[in-house]
């Protein structure tokens, strides 16, 4: 009904949108809804060569409205039929960690950007949780493949991939 489902959890004025996640860009899966999250991009520049990768945290503080079909922090449950006996059971969403997908809440001028990261190639993104009563804001710069690797850049080859 109207006063259900992920919608009525949306704070008015805001979005709901859906990432991509996996064991490996999402603490293992391990989010559940009401969970705050960063969510961080690496992104590989077109032209932009060996070392080029820019890692940036691009949304603090976001709410986690659903993992996969797990909505609430009620006990979910969904209504399947067993195809080999036709009969109804109910599979317990509260266990289930296969999801692929988690949504979060964001600024409506934010949807473009995080679909165009999602969407273009040339960006990878991943979860950061964070606890839930951390809310302070970072002012972070974008991270540079260079500059985690300080003093020991100079020891990455500067031949290109294809003659390694």
């Amino acid at each position: 009904g109207v006063s259900t489902g992920l919608s009525k959890q949306i704070t008015p004025g805001k979005r709901a949108m859906a990432i991509s996640v996996s064991d490996t860009n999402a603490v293992s899966r391990l989010l559940k809804p009401g969970d705050r999250i960063d969510l961080v991009a690496t992104i590989d520049p077109p032209g932009a060569g060996k070392g080029g990768l820019i890692t940036k945290i691009v949304l603090q503080d976001v709410p986690v409205l659903s993992v996969g079909e797990y909505v609430t922090s009620q006990a979910p449950r969904k209504v399947e039929k067993d195809d080999s006996t036709g009969k109804d059971y109910v599979r317990n969403l509260n266990i289930e960690r296969n999801f692929s997908t988690i949504t979060i809440e964001v600024e409506p001028r934010v949807v473009p950007q995080i679909t165009l990261l999602q969407d273009s190639g040339v960006a990878k993104l991943s979860v950061a949780l964070r606890h839930n009563d951390d809310t302070e804001r970072l002012s972070l710069g974008g991270t540079t493949l260079l500059e985690v690797l300080g003093s020991d850049a100079s020891k990455i080859s500067r031949f290109p991939a294809s003659q390694r």
